[in-house]
């Protein structure tokens, strides 16, 4: 499921070049193909995820208001979800009860253990799975992103979705 089809929103796509190093929280990217037209990418807006076929890929991340409404429409009691662990690694969680954007959950292995809240905004939302499992992940810190963007260097391709 993709972010265009929960929101209305338009979205950067595609494969791009990075134009120079990041300004800010700025990253200038110049389009593949022989588009020489900078985009700007602010980071503070995206995440940067490493994909091991793609490279880098950086998505969008959402704002608490449309991350209640995607929980709230699409997590109903039941629905099972990933939520990744420090160290590496996801925990797998089933959706008791919604309270705006706190996920009250339980591990389904274990149904009379107990209940656990996950406050969304601790997290960003995976919905473009190719299992089609929801997945919560840690936002990396903005020195990470950085390090990880500024290693690339100029000229280095990324995804952006």
């Amino acid at each position: 499921m993709k972010l265009q089809e929960l929101f209305n929103v338009t979205l950067i796509e595609g494969q791009y070049a990075i134009a120079g190093p990041v300004r800010g929280s700025d990253l200038p990217l110049v389009g593949q193909g022989g588009d020489s037209t900078e985009t700007v990418v602010n980071l503070n807006d995206k995440r940067i995820d490493k994909d091991s076929s793609q490279g880098i890929v950086i998505k969008p991340k959402f704002t608490e208001a449309e991350q209640t409404l995607f929980i709230t429409k699409q997590m109903g009691p039941g629905t099972m979800f990933r939520v990744a662990q420090p160290g590496g690694g996801y925990a797998e969680w089933q959706v008791v009860s919604i309270q705006g954007n706190m996920i009250v959950a339980t591990d389904p292995m274990d149904p009379d253990a107990t209940e656990t809240r996950i406050h969304g905004m601790n997290y960003y939302i995976d919905v473009d799975n190719s299992d089609g499992m929801i997945s919560f992940e840690d936002e990396r810190s903005r020195a990470e992103k950085y390090t990880a963007i500024n290693r690339l260097g100029r000229g280095a391709v990324v995804t952006v979705l």
